[in-house]
This record gives C-alpha cells, sequence and structure tokens, in this order.
C-alpha cells in the first residue's frame, strides 16, 4: 500500500497519450477519430472525485476497494506495463531491505522539483487533421487563453507544468480542450472512464512517442500496434510468475550491494538517493531480464545512468522548442550534437549487452554438446531470460536483426531501471516526510522478520 500511494502521489509517468484511431462515443462525449489526448494519469490520482484529499499522504485508502480501482500508474488496458509484476516485486524488496537497515529521516526544508520525462508531441501533418475535426468534438471545455499564444503558457516551464493542469482540472473539469499558440488542439482529461476506455480500445500511440525512437528505437514502448501486438506476445513468456520467482536472488545481490554503499551516507546531513537507485535497479535489471552481470553499483560514475538522464532533458527541451522540433533545424542545435553522441553511447552499452548474452548462451551450448551440464529441457526453459527469448525469436518467418535487438533490449534498459529507481527514491522521501507510516511499516517488517537476518521471500 506503501509503495502504491507514493506512486499515486508522484505518479511516475503523469502521462499518456494515444491518438484516437476511431470514433469514440461514451455517455454522451465524442471524441472524433484523428484526435490526439493526453491521458493525465496524475491528474486522475490526484482528483478529489476519485481520492478524497489527494494531497494527504495516506497509503491506507488502498485498503478501500473503490480507491485502488482507480489506480493507474503502471495504465491499463492492452499496453499496460509489461513488467508490472516484476517491478512491484522489486520495489518492495529493495524497500523492506532498506527499512531493515536504516531509519530514513527528512532533510528539513527539503522539496524535491519535479520535472517531466513524458510528454506529447505535436506534428504538422496531424495537426491539420486535428484541426479539421475539432468541430466535432462533444463534451470538452475549452478555458480561456492567451491571444496569441493560447494555452502554450501552461507547458512554459517543465517544474510547473503538472501544478498549472491540476489547478486547470479542478478549475474546469476533467474534459479540456487545449490550443497552443499556433492554433493546435489537444486533448486533457483527467476522467478515469475516458482514460480506461481509451487505454482498453485504442493502441495506437501518439506522435509523441517519435521523438524517443532515435533512443529506445520501435521496441515495445514506442512501435506501432501490429508490430506490438506480435512483439509483446513473444516476451509475454519473459514474465511468468515461475521465472520472476527464480529472479529472487539476483534482488538479494544487488540489495545487499546497495545496503552495503548506503552505509557511507550514515550521519550526513542529506543525500540525493536516486543515483544509489538508478546503479542497484540497472544491476537487476542486466542481471534478471537480461541476463548478464554488469556490477555497476561498484562505478560511480556509470556513464549509461548520466546519458539516460540527459536525454530526457534534451526531449524535453525539444519538445517545448517549435525550433528544435522542425528536424532541420533541430540539426543545428548543440542538443542535436549531444543527442548523438549520448545515443552512441547508450547504444553501444546495449550492443555490449547482446554480444555478451550471445557469448554466454554459445559456451552453454558447447558445455552441453560435450556433457558438461544437465540438459534437462525443463529447467532450462525456465532459465531463459528475455533477451534470450528475443535472440532465439522469429518474427513473420525470420529472426529479429540487430537493430530489433537493441531496440527492444534497449526499452527494457532503460524503463526496467530508471522508472523503478525514481519511484522507490520518491517513496523513501515519502516515508521519510511522515514517520508514522514509516514506523507502521518497520513493525509490520519486524512482526515478519523478528530478529531474523533471512532474506525476504515472495
Amino acid at each position: 500500500m506503501v509503495i502504491k500511494e507514493s506512486m499515486r502521489y508522484y505518479t511516475p509517468v503523469p502521462f499518456i497519450s494515444r491518438l484516437v484511431d476511431k470514433d469514440v462515443n461514451l455517455d454522451g462525449i465524442f471524441i472524433p477519430k484523428g484526435l490526439s489526448i493526453i491521458l493525465f494519469l496524475y491528474g486522475i490520482h490526484m482528483n478529489p472525485k476519485y481520492y478524497p484529499n489527494p494531497e494527504k499522504f495516506d497509503p491506507s485508502r488502498f485498503e478501500r476497494d473503490a480507491e485502488s480501482h482507480h489506480f493507474l500508474a503502471f495504465g491499463t488496458g492492452p499496453r499496460q506495463c509489461i513488467g508490472q509484476r516484476f517491478a512491484m516485486w522489486e520495489m518492495k524488496y529493495l524497500l523492506c531491505q532498506i527499512l531493515r537497515k536504516f531509519n530514513i529521516l527528512e532533510v528539513p526544508g527539503h522539496v524535491p522539483k519535479l520535472s517531466l520525462c513524458v510528454l506529447l508531441k505535436f506534428q504538422n501533418d496531424v495537426m491539420i487533421r486535428q484541426y479539421g475535426l475539432n468541430k466535432k468534438l462533444i463534451g470538452f471545455v475549452s478555458p480561456p487563453g492567451l491571444p496569441i499564444l493560447k494555452h502554450f503558457w501552461l507547458f512554459a516551464s517543465e517544474f510547473a507544468i503538472l501544478q498549472n493542469l491540476i489547478n486547470l482540472s479542478r478549475k474546469y473539469g476533467e474534459r479540456i480542450k487545449l490550443e497552443l499558440f499556433y492554433g493546435v488542439p489537444i486533448l486533457l482529461t483527467s476522467d478515469k472512464d475516458i482514460a480506461s476506455h481509451i487505454l482498453n480500445t485504442v493502441l495506437l500511440k501518439d506522435a509523441f512517442y517519435e521523438l524517443a525512437e532515435t533512443w529506445v528505437g520501435q521496441g515495445l514502448i514506442t512501435c506501432k500496434p501490429d508490430k506490438w501486438k506480435k512483439s509483446r506476445k513473444m516476451l509475454n513468456p519473459a514474465f511468468n510468475i515461475q521465472i520472476l520467482e527464480g529472479y529472487l536472488k539476483s534482488f538479494e545481490n544487488s540489495s545487499n550491494a546497495l545496503i552495503k554503499r548506503l552505509k557511507v551516507e550514515v550521519g550526513n546531513d542529506g543525500f540525493d538517493v536516486l543515483p544509489y537507485m538508478n546503479l542497484c535497479t540497472l544491476d537487476i535489471i542486466c542481471e534478471t531480464i537480461m541476463g548478464i552481470k554488469l556490477n555497476v553499483q561498484g562505478n560511480k560514475n556509470m556513464q549509461y545512468t548520466t546519458d539516460i538522464h540527459e536525454m530526457s532533458a534534451i526531449v524535453i527541451r525539444r519538445l517545448f522548442s517549435p525550433f528544435k522540433r522542425h528536424p532541420w533545424l533541430y540539426r543545428l542545435t548543440k542538443d542535436y550534437k549531444s543527442e548523438t553522441k549520448i545515443i552512441g553511447r547508450i547504444r553501444g552499452l546495449t550492443q555490449r549487452v547482446i554480444d555478451d548474452r550471445k557469448r554466454i548462451k554459445a559456451n552453454m551450448e558447447i558445455n552441453n554438446t560435450n556433457g558438461e551440464l544437465a540438459n534437462n529441457t525443463i529447467e532450462k526453459s525456465k532459465r531463459k531470460s528475455l533477451l534470450d527469448i528475443l535472440l532465439e525469436a522469429e518474427i513473420d518467418g525470420r529472426p529479429l536483426t540487430n537493430t530489433e535487438l537493441i531496440d527492444e533490449t534497449q526499452s527494457f534498459l532503460f524503463a526496467g531501471h530508471d522508472t523503478s529507481a525514481m519511484c522507490i527514491s520518491l517513496c523513501l522521501y515519502c516515508l521519510s516526510k511522515h514517520q508514522y507510516v514509516q514506523a507502521n511499516v518497520v513493525k509490520e517488517l519486524e512482526l515478519i522478520f523478528d530478529e531474523d537476518a533471512r532474506s525476504p521471500t515472495i
């Protein structure tokens, strides 16, 4: 409940966007085909209609079925997060181990600055089509905007966007039509019923995700529906519950390394926990889902995590700059040069992970041929990592190309470590601010473990 409440309070992905590919008619609300819609998950989680007194950090609210039903941090519908169970197990395990060793204290006066890492991108060809269909829209309110900039001012500061949209939703309602200064309509909804309907019926992601393609490629996160259906079916076995149970030893190894590193901060006035979590979750995702041990926690200057954060910042800067959104003009900027170098390093690490796993698989096959390892087919299939599945998979009767391997692997390396690290860090921050909640969690852990030093189980 504590993890879910912290994810409600600080929704890791505050927006999900879709391009409506067929008319939507729901309880008197009509959204014509061709419009882009932002599903404001953070707005839903902070909507008093669904969560009474939403500004209060209250894990007990998830004991009530009605409020638990509205939780959308992992999305819902066919394209909801494939690694949801893995992420929750990982976060529970790490949180359990940290709270058994440390008391988390608040740094007086410190409030984390939250900025966006996912938002909507518009393209000219969609803009024209959307503008023409805009007249048919029913059930959405358009708040007053500035004469030229329209509603663009809401997005002027990445640190103010969430609060601006929360305030707007509370004043004008759950269904809002916004226009940017060049007359582009965009829908914003914090209506849970509409969000659930869209997520369950519309698989086509909005044009924003094309911004991320230079970074994560056309993997499971960004690909079009036809390819997504094949990829999802191919990758589902990697998240089978029996396979996930086999990851507990990796959780233990990485959490032990994390605890050892955190001990150096004991007694300090305060420190940023996110870099520690980033390296730990990267170790976990590599050892479990990828089947490779990188041991990055021993490398305090791991370039990959730094590059991920800088790449996120570049995407946001490009998102809010009409100049940088134009492909040819963007090539003239410093951000483009930085992006090129960063993507080279990111995809270079991804290639290294793939190559290392290929070598391990080749050695295993040689050893099996020589009779040096037991060849139990059932046990062997249980040990398959996601990367093993990708290396052996076929789509449309052919093996995956190296580019396709990199795209899928990079998608999971990014999504599998960065979001979990942020969620755990913010959960710890919430517990530091609410000592009574932390005390209740610790009391629960003491009832389970007493003074036994055994590792958690699922």
